[in-house]
């Protein structure tokens, strides 16, 4: 039996979300260590913000992979639905 797949409200696929979030991890890793020599954010601080976001990458990472659509399954967004065109009276 396989799992049901965990719908994202934001519509945003899993591995988008993955991406985001390692982008953001990168800046922390690049930031955090100026901010904390500048006195902006205590060391401990910087540590705690990477560490809860390493663990939203862990919970991501766990939802099953965005299953791809089927080429031509859905009209595009630009298409008339049904295939016509205005209705008239």
């Amino acid at each position: 039996m396989t799992e049901p797949a965990i719908a994202v409200p934001s519509g945003f696929t899993r591995e988008q979300l993955l991406e985001c979030v390692d982008r953001e991890l990168r800046l922390r890793e690049r930031v955090y260590p100026r901010w904390v020599s500048l006195g902006r954010m205590s060391h401990s601080k910087a540590e705690d913000e990477k560490a809860l976001m390493g663990a939203v990458r862990a919970v991501l990472a766990q939802l099953p992979p965005t299953p791809e659509m089927q080429p031509g399954l859905f009209p595009s967004p630009s298409a008339p639905l049904g295939g016509r065109g205005p209705r008239r009276a």
